[in-house]
């Protein structure tokens, strides 16, 4: 059964860290109708806008421009919803997504993901989600993101990608080799282990190893662990 709109538009917040969006999406997901309001945040203050009323829904474009991490709105997002009821809807539009970006999506809390493009075409979608959310833009459960992706089922990526962001940004940006990075042998090694026990990468493949006297490794390759904050973080060209 459809919701009132009159309802839930006045406990909607809206994440936004493009500046340029920020003032006309409040607009477009009232779709024009009179009487809806829905307030807008950066990422970075998404939790302290949760006071009064509980929202219905949340709303976020992914893409935080300007910042080593492409998408670190996400990580507002999953503050937000983490501190939410249950019921509440998380929905997410962003431009560029593959299926390790859709899964940081899923595992922020948010069960719609739609495409910016689409959107740009067809804004009326995005005022109905208030209403009934489209289901051809339900996301896959973030454990079937995490099989497609080869990672371990019960990995969470967004704790490690937090330490992630803590370190300079020529680690995750840079060209450079390993040992040109500014970083100590000790914490790639650190690195390594979170991104296996916290985030769910999986150690190379012990079949590379069976012709060689050099062991499997038990953990990820450095050049696993940068390949995969780089896709994350939107540092790759991404493919859907």
């Amino acid at each position: 059964m459809s919701r009132d709109i009159s309802s839930v538009a006045a406990s909607t917040l809206i994440i936004c860290d493009d500046l340029l969006l920020a003032a006309a999406l409040p607009t477009l997901v009232g779709g024009g109708r009179g009487g809806v309001h829905a307030r807008t945040c950066r990422s970075s203050s998404a939790l302290s806008e949760l006071t009064g009323a509980d929202p219905t829904h949340v709303f976020a474009l992914a893409e935080s421009p300007g910042r080593l991490d492409g998408y670190e709105a996400l990580a507002g997002l999953g503050a937000a919803l983490q501190a939410l009821p249950s019921d509440c809807v998380g929905v997410v539009i962003a431009r560029q997504h593959d299926d390790l970006v859709r899964l940081r999506i899923g595992e922020a809390g948010a069960k719609f993901l739609y495409d910016y493009d689409i959107l740009a075409s067809n804004p009326a979608l995005l005022a109905s989600a208030l209403v009934e959310p489209d289901e051809r833009f339900r996301l896959p459960t973030r454990w079937e993101l995490r099989e497609r992706s080869g990672l371990a089922w019960d990995g969470d990526a967004e704790p490690f990608l937090a330490e992630a962001r803590e370190l300079p940004r020529d680690v995750w940006a840079s060209s450079c080799k390993q040992a040109q990075l500014p970083i100590s042998r000790r914490e790639v090694m650190r690195l390594r282990r979170l991104a296996f026990e916290v985030a769910g990468l999986p150690a190379p493949d012990f079949r590379r190893f069976g012709t060689t006297m050099r062991a499997a490794p038990g953990l990820p390759e450095w050049s696993a662990v940068r390949a995969f904050v780089r896709r994350m973080f939107g540092l790759e060209r991404l493919s859907a």
